[in-house]
């Protein structure tokens, strides 16, 4: 009778035990950050040559930042990003643009960035662009943003701030 209780006693150990999650960490070294929990959306249409600006602004001390996917503005089809399609640079009161670190959106996670969710579904085509010479902000930044490629591109993305970890 004894046997039988404390066989089953483990054997409900051993279940729960593979029901409860346990935490890991991948990378001990990555400091997760955070974001601001404000952005502005940007969605534009950019002929070659022509560029737009969009701008951001908290109260808090922020590293500047930028999630998109590029589309091919004749037939709406997600593109993979070329450094020959864009120019990305990010403006504040004390500079006339800074070039940003771009990565796709798994480089990121992987490196502790957070990354614009609503993107998901498009997720594999997705790239962030990053002021890490960081040019930390309070007030506003701006990304002004270039068609240096040789056909019309729609850009649609997500302007927010880095939260130092």
């Amino acid at each position: 009778m004894k046997i039988k209780l404390v066989m089953k006693f483990i054997s409900l150990l051993l279940v729960f035990g593979l029901l409860i999650p346990v935490p890991t960490q991948v990378h001990a070294d990555i400091e997760e950050w955070s974001r601001t929990s404000d952005s502005t959306y940007i969605w534009e249409t950019v002929s070659p040559g022509d560029s737009f600006i969009s701008s951001f602004s908290s109260d808090l001390i922020f590293q500047s930042n930028v999630d998109m996917v590029i589309y091919d503005y004749d037939t709406e089809a997600v593109l993979d990003y070329e450094p020959e399609m864009l120019q990305v640079e990010f403006i504040n009161n004390t500079n006339d643009g800074i070039l940003p670190t771009y990565m796709n959106f798994s480089d990121a996670l992987a490196l502790g960035y957070p990354v614009e969710w609503a993107l998901s579904p498009l997720f594999s085509k997705a790239i962030k662009f990053v002021d890490t010479d960081n040019l930390s902000s309070t007030g506003e930044v701006r990304v002004r943003i270039t068609n240096t490629g040789s056909k019309t591109i729609g850009v649609e993305g997500y302007l927010y701030g880095l939260l130092s970890p």
